[in-house]
């Protein structure tokens, strides 16, 4: 199960909140919206704060997503 508190902590602390990711998040100030990209998985990750309650929201790599079969 997801845990919020957990993948927050980790974008704060500039690491990647995927599973069993290890790597680390580059600066938010490089990116115009924001985000954070992984230097392994390559996912994009954010925390933000929505009606007084912090999120991570991510934007899933290449590694994490799957490719669909033509038909």
């Amino acid at each position: 199960m997801f845990d919020r508190a957990r993948a927050v902590a980790t974008i704060e602390a500039g690491c990647c909140a995927c599973p069993g990711c290890q790597g680390e998040l580059t600066s938010a100030d490089r990116s115009p919206g924001g985000w954070r990209h992984c230097q392994v998985c390559r996912c994009a990750w954010k925390a933000e704060a929505i009606n007084g309650t912090v999120y991570a929201t991510s934007i899933k790599g290449p590694t994490h997503t799957r490719l669909e079969s033509p038909v």
